[in-house]
């Protein structure tokens, strides 16, 4: 691929990433700022910080902004790898399943 496919990749890759990481970190600052009890993965979770709303509706900004902005992103790049498949018909998607990933290095 063009450099400028190259580098648009791996800007999406660290889009993604970054989403794939701040997400969870918003939400679980949504339910501890919530001041109520809550679950992670079957244990209950007691409150253990002062309710705090202003930070709760910051951190649900956040997640929500930041929810939106995932699915663009994983509808963008979705869209990327079937036009390389269907369109340029390169091996980008084909590359891109587990059992060709040492292909990449």
């Amino acid at each position: 691929p063009p450099a400028w496919q190259m580098i648009s990749a791996k800007f999406m890759q660290t889009l993604l990433y970054i989403s794939f990481l701040v997400l969870p970190i918003s939400g679980l600052a949504i339910m501890v700022f919530g001041g109520k009890a809550w679950s992670l993965l079957g244990i209950d979770i007691p409150t253990f910080a002062n309710t705090d709303g202003e930070v709760k509706s910051v951190a649900k900004t956040i997640h929500e902004s930041l929810a939106n902005i995932g699915y663009l992103l994983i509808t963008l790049h979705a869209g990327a790898a079937l036009i390389h498949h269907y369109i340029q018909k390169d091996n980008t998607l084909v590359r891109m399943l587990p059992e060709h990933q040492h292909d990449k290095k």
